[in-house]
């Protein structure tokens, strides 16, 4: 199949098998799409000094073929030669595509944790690419990109993107895990949280009790998990209207949060605002500001002056 190209007859393996292995991870990639040469590096290991000036040399040889198209800051690949790479890996003993997954859930994760968005915008086309290809070979990481790019998707206020990725890691992880699971029960309040972004309130809360539901067959009543649930129960009751429930979720998250993460945790603090909110709302104006002169306290000890729930603690007490 292989040996009518050029750049794999002769030459040093070792370069050789570069060449074939970022072709091959090109044809997971979305076609026709820029893919950054930093994401080729990281997946081919060529970090180490020398590495980009190597990684130049095999995109090179690539475009030079036709197999690959240069675009500024990376290139791409296009129809037929896409099917061409993965009909290349598949012939061979070990496949990229676990390769690129990881890659990209990696770096996808790195990514939201640093709010990059232009980073994520720019892989979203190959994270769904890439997820649905490793999602069809059973590969666990399927699971990890497809949250990935929903949590940015509705970072980004594109909650039916983001609704179909979690949907898809949902049905992924029941498929590998069953029912009862941790990744399922992340996968339910990850549903449950944009559910909530459309306004669909019944199934968020549906979503949301079978993510408590899960969680409390697997880690019982006390566990930092169990006061997030709860937590997320009460935004909702907020968001419905339901004050004298978000309440008693709130209360229930709270106990649970302090006494596994300890009184001065900021997510302790989180718990607290919410539950002024709540407060506030039934009329409860000394309750609420106690709560929220609590939250104040903690989140001065344990977050910077401009972190965003300092400065909403702040405005809710009238501080700033």
């Amino acid at each position: 199949m292989e040996s009518h190209l050029p750049w794999l007859r002769g030459g040093d393996d070792h370069l050789r098998h570069r060449l074939r292995a970022a072709f091959c991870l090109c044809g997971y990639c979305a076609p026709g799409v820029l893919i950054p040469r930093a994401l080729l590096q990281k997946a081919l290991k060529l970090e180490m000094a020398g590495g980009n000036r190597l990684l130049g040399s095999i995109l090179g040889a690539l475009c030079r073929e036709g197999l690959l198209i240069r675009k500024r800051g990376g290139v791409a690949i296009c129809p037929p030669q896409d099917s061409f790479a993965r009909q290349i890996d598949k012939a061979g003993a070990r496949s990229q595509l676990p390769v690129l997954a990881d890659v990209l859930a990696r770096v996808s994760f790195e990514g939201l944790h640093a709010a990059n968005w232009v980073l994520l915008e720019q892989l979203a086309p190959h994270l769904r690419v890439a997820a649905s290809y490793a999602e069809n070979a059973g590969l666990g990481q399927a699971s990890v990109v497809w949250t990935n790019l929903g949590a940015f998707l509705r970072s980004q206020k594109r909650y039916t993107g983001a609704l179909d990725c979690f949907q898809r890691a949902l049905a992924f992880d029941r498929n590998i895990y069953g029912d009862v699971h941790a990744s399922v029960a992340t996968d339910n309040n990850n549903l449950g949280l944009v559910f909530q972004d459309l306004g669909q309130l019944q199934e968020a809360r549906l979503a949301f009790e079978r993510a408590l539901e899960i969680n409390l067959t697997l880690f019982g009543e006390e566990h930092p998990k169990i006061a997030n649930r709860y937590n997320n129960l009460g935004c909702l009751m907020l968001k419905s209207g339901n004050f004298e429930a978000a309440e008693a979720y709130f209360d229930r998250a709270l106990q649970i949060a302090e006494k596994a993460l300890g009184k001065q945790h900021p997510r302790v603090a989180t718990i607290l605002n919410n539950l002024a909110v709540a407060l506030a709302e039934m009329g409860d104006t000394e309750g609420a500001r106690q709560a929220c002169q609590r939250a104040l306290v903690i989140f001065e000890m344990s977050l910077p002056p401009d972190h965003p729930d300092l400065l909403t603690v702040r405005r809710n007490l009238g501080v700033e």
